[in-house]
Formats: C-alpha cells, structure tokens, sequence
C-alpha cells in the first residue's frame, strides 16, 4: 500500500510538470555521483549477497532457543533479514577496500596542521590528492559550509577544525575511489543506474509534490497546540504532574505539525486511488 502511495504521489509529480523544471533537473544533476555509487553497490549485491534457506532455519534456530517466545514465522523473518543485512555490509566494506586499492589516496597532513594552527592557506591549495586528482582546502570549506547551514556552529570555526576537515577529506576520498571504481566497471549507462536514477527521481517527485502542492498552506495554530495539549494531557505527564504548556509548546507544535502533514497526505493519495486503475496481482502476493 505505501509502495503503491509512492507510485501515485510520483504519477501525479509528472502529470503537474514537476520533473520538467530546472529546480528538478538541478536536483537530478546534483544526485548523479550518488546515483552511480548506489548502483555500483546495488550491482555487486546481487551478485554476491544471497540467502539461503539452510541459512535461515539455522539463525531462526538460535533465536527461537534465545528467546522461546519467539514464533517460528517471526524467527524466519529475523534470521532472513540479518542474515541479509549482514551479507550487504560485507559488500560494502569489500567494496569500499577495492575502491581504495585501485584508486589509492593521500592526504597532505602538513597542510592540515597548518590550517589549525591558524596559518594562511589559500583556497586553491590541495589538502588531499587521489591519482591526478586533487582536492583543495576551497571544495573543503564549500562542503563544510553546507553541513553548518542551518546549525549553531559558525563556518569558520569548522573550516579551522582539524578533526572536521580530516573526516571530510576521508569521506571524499572514498566517494572518488568508488566512482572511479563504477566507472571502471561500466556502471554508466547500465540496467542498476537506470534502475537507481528511476528511483531517485521518484523520491524527488513525490517531496516536490508534497512540498509545492500537498502541504503548501499548512500551519499549526496557538489553537491547535491548545486542544492537543488538553486532549492528549496523558502524554505530556511528568513525575505525576503535567507539564507546563509553556515549556513545551514548540515540541508539541512539531508534534501536531506531523501529524497534520501525515493525515493530508493521506487524504491526498486517497483521492488518487479513488482515480487511478489499481490491480494487485494476487497469485505473486503470497512469494513476495
């Protein structure tokens, strides 16, 4: 049912001319190194991660001897999805460790001490090199600007920061080795990217929808938080006692909010469903 929300939401994104808009195709352009690392994991997890059903009655065995309470349904479920979710961090771990094998990267820990110690270095000097590649202390500070947007902490602070500016640069390296390592592997122009970019630009779709059309208008009232917080007096006790409205008012405010977004959403994909022609393939319900 939600997966079927998500279509609809989509659908209809595309049936308004929110997938042809620069801010859209901005948004898709900005995703496409993202894309293409996702598919080149999503490759190697379905040629490597597989689950068997020995497996699975070998877990659920454990757990139903751990937890006798546990159902045997419920213990097949369990042992199935971690088996799974293990399998997905070794690819990625084994992937990673590849990518970084075939496109090795140095960081120049001298020029790190120096922007600690409050040194001058310019922008267009690099911090960090992968293959002929390099990355300058400029495209260090833009990504930390982005990552302070919005918090208490002051760009300048961060961009002195040493820690943030190696955990930065470790994450970059990364993220360049495993693109390298996708484009090596032919990943451009392959079933998983087209895969993984159908359903990037499905998740674009339905926030821009959600965002521009669903939501647009929706505020939360003194009014609202009042009656809340008299209707729902039990959740907002503490040590016995109810807790003044006045400390809590923003987060009831968060809480009403939600609920709010959560209900016209529904009522929106309702009214989609009412329109659309739905049919559930019944006989494949039952493997899925």
């Amino acid at each position: 049912d939600r997966l079927m929300g998500g279509r609809l939401l989509a659908q209809e994104a595309r049936a308004k001319g929110l997938d042809n808009t620069d801010e859209f195709r901005a948004q898709m352009k900005q995703n496409g190194e993202d894309i293409l690392i996702t598919a080149l994991f999503q490759k190697e997890v379905e040629s490597k991660v597989k689950v068997s059903d020995t497996e699975i009655k070998e877990e659920s065995k454990k757990m139903k001897e751990a937890d006798k309470k546990l159902e045997e349904k419920d213990a097949e479920v369990r042992a199935g999805r971690m088996i799974y979710e293990k399998g997905l961090r070794k690819v990625q771990e084994e992937l990673l460790a590849n990518a970084k094998k075939e496109s090795p990267g140095s960081i120049d820990n001298a020029v790190i001490g120096r922007v600690g110690k409050g040194d001058k270095v310019g922008d267009d000097e690099a911090i960090a090199t992968i293959g002929a590649e390099k990355i300058t202390y400029g495209e260090v500070k833009k990504i930390l600007q982005g990552i302070v947007a919005g918090s208490s902490h002051g760009t300048d602070d961060l961009s002195r920061n040493t820690v943030a500016i190696g955990r930065i640069l470790e994450r970059e390296l990364s993220k360049r080795a495993l693109l390298a390592l996708a484009k090596k592997q032919g990943i451009e122009g392959s079933k998983w990217m087209e895969d993984v970019r159908k359903g990037t630009e499905r998740i674009l779709l339905i926030n821009f929808i959600a965002e521009k059309e669903i939501l647009k208008g929706i505020t939360v009232t003194d009014k609202d938080i009042e009656a809340t917080y008299k209707d729902h007096a039990e959740m907002f006790m503490k040590d016995g006692k109810k807790i003044p409205l006045a400390q809590i008012r923003d987060q009831i405010r968060e809480f009403v909010s939600t609920n709010m977004k959560r209900k016209t959403i529904e009522q929106y994909i309702d009214g989609l469903k009412r329109k659309a022609k739905i049919t559930v393939n019944e006989a494949v319900l039952p493997k899925v």
